[in-house]
């Protein structure tokens, strides 16, 4: 492709025309499209083989200085011209290999600059496992191993999503454009000792911005977090704390704190019907009163806390979350709520009470 990148013709999809033969692709020659040419040709490049490094092209640097320094930048998957792949000539294939997860999501293009430094590009999801590139201009570059999010089917769009942006360019300073793709979120922010074993639905699930997010209909406003810590808490003497809970939340499109309904488990202690809930929702795509039909009728809990006994001690963790109303336009259009959670050592006699409510079904 690089070799395509400076070659002149008459035509521009002549340009595009003369690689046929090079990538061993056939397709209809169509006059008058011009650089659509070049899209379709990236498009059966891909179907054709499974070589990534078709995405590990560049926009020319002299269009950054037009975005700023900083600004951060979405675009399609594919590159415009065959000019975005000059300089490419030194990208050597290598095999694929598992990594370690980010908050960031990279795809891998199973290619390297140089011996050892792999190359991958930034990706945002831009709606239910659908996601678009960040930074055109730049290759991620890393050495150390990614870490793979679990197979399943996700979608690179070729375009922008359509909304209200200029009409000159597929390029577009992201930093209101992400947040106007949501019509909704639930945000989640964890102490440093807790982290996320996994979440439901995926699909609707932004790692970088530790969210839930809804693009259109409420009553998809539901999510659910799988939560564990592993830490040494130092106090009088040095304690391992180790715990998993599960934490449900629906009806968060609903800026009445009355309506948004969340609960925290202790997984270990109602395994079974967690794992029986999750079996249901996880098979297809449930919305708010389905999910909630399936609380009640497993009888998980509804609760702000849950306690788990640290063993050889007379002592307990609590872990507990408290939902606040929130405006960050850098986050959502609306605004949404963020839910803080805690995690605090207390002695036994002095470990608060957990308070239970009812669900509310049927709304």
């Amino acid at each position: 492709m690089s070799w395509a990148a400076y070659r002149e013709t008459t035509r521009i999809e002549d340009t595009v025309y003369c690689l046929l033969g090079l990538f061993d692709v056939n397709m209809p020659l169509l006059y008058g499209e011009e650089e659509k040419a070049f899209r379709r040709l990236q498009e059966e490049i891909i179907r054709s083989t499974a070589d990534y490094s078709i995405f590990a092209w560049r926009m020319l640097s002299a269009l950054r200085n037009i975005k700023g320094p900083k600004a951060r930048v979405f675009c399609g998957i594919l590159a415009e011209t065959p000019l975005a792949f000059a300089g490419c000539t030194l990208f050597i294939l290598s095999a694929p290999i598992p990594g370690k997860r980010a908050s960031r999501y990279v795809l891998p293009l199973d290619c390297s600059w140089h011996p050892g430094k792999l190359l991958g590009v930034n990706l945002r999801i831009c709606g239910p496992d659908q996601f678009i590139r960040e930074d055109p201009w730049n290759l991620v570059k890393y050495t150390e191993r990614l870490f793979p999010n679990a197979p399943r089917e996700r979608y690179l769009l070729t375009e922008l999503p359509e909304m209200n942006l200029r009409p000159d360019s597929q390029i577009w300073d992201m930093s209101l454009f992400i947040a106007k793709t949501r019509s909704h979120v639930l945000q989640v922010s964890l102490p440093l000792e807790m982290e996320i074993y996994d979440a439901w639905p995926w699909s609707r699930f932004d790692d970088e911005d530790q969210l839930f997010f809804v693009c259109g209909d409420p009553r998809w406003d539901s999510g659910a977090l799988r939560l564990c810590a592993n830490f040494t808490s130092v106090g009088r003497r040095e304690t391992k704390i180790e715990f998993e809970c599960m934490f449900y939340a629906v009806g968060w499109s609903a800026l009445d704190l009355g309506r948004l309904q969340c609960t925290l488990v202790d997984y270990r202690s109602f395994t079974t019907e967690l794992n029986e809930v999750q079996s249901q929702i996880a098979a297809w795509d449930h919305d708010r009163p389905q999910v909630l039909e399936q609380l009640v009728y497993h009888k998980i809990p509804r609760s702000a806390t849950a306690a788990f006994r640290i063993p050889g001690t007379k002592t307990s963790t609590l872990v507990s979350f408290t939902p606040t109303l929130v405006s960050d336009p850098s986050i959502c259009q609306n605004k949404f709520w963020r839910v803080e959670f805690s995690c605090e050592v207390y002695e036994d006699e002095n470990l608060p009470q957990t308070h239970r409510e009812n669900w509310i079904v049927g709304e």
